[in-house]
């Protein structure tokens, strides 16, 4: 071997790796955020006053990049196109309590509220947050994708078949959604 192919070999050893090293790194710098929704949660609800469609629904955000990232505002896709925000300020979803046992404490009470905005993720994060959408009156549409406002650009989740749990028959009633089926709670 000459002195020039020792020179040629190490160079193009340094190129690999230097590529091998850029690649990977903007691979993990990569923006990648996935949500699932929650069919099982217990105040995933459906519901209607006089003027407005109310959808809270409860949804998995996992942030699988190596970068911190912050959801400014969630948003839901029809299949007309037509964009629904989520509510901002934090709206109320359930108030429960649960008996203790081996405490002085009789009850535990628990409030349980909307997506505080913004939701910051950390690297390879997860959250779990419940989100409410107010829909016209007369909103029958299948969500088709959720739209996710970062500070790292638009993030765009399709659902792929999901059917949203259908409205009360009976206005002092709510649905819950539990296993894909709807069962009648009354107020």
């Amino acid at each position: 071997m000459t002195k020039d192919n020792v020179t040629l070999a190490i160079a193009i050893i340094g190129f690999a790796l230097s590529s091998y090293t850029w690649i990977s790194t903007l691979i993990e710098r990569k923006r990648n955020i996935t949500i699932q929704i929650d069919n099982q949660a217990r105040w995933a609800v459906r519901f209607t006053t006089s003027k407005n469609q109310y959808w809270t629904t409860a949804i998995f955000i996992n942030n699988k990049s190596h970068l911190q990232n912050s959801i400014q505002r969630i948003s839901m896709l029809d299949e007309q196109g037509k964009e629904y925000f989520a509510q901002i300020p934090q709206q109320f979803v359930a108030h429960t309590f649960r008996k203790l046992i081996d405490t002085d404490t009789k009850w535990f009470e628990k409030i349980i509220e909307s997506a505080k905005f913004p939701i910051n993720l950390n690297a390879l994060g997860s959250a779990y947050e419940y989100v409410e959408f107010q829909l016209p009156i007369d909103f029958n549409h299948t969500p088709q994708a959720f739209i996710l406002y970062t500070n790292r650009g638009k993030v765009i989740h399709k659902l792929i078949d999901y059917k949203m749990p259908p409205l009360p028959h009976r206005s002092n009633e709510v649905l819950t959604a539990r296993d894909q089926s709807c069962n009648i709670v009354s107020k």
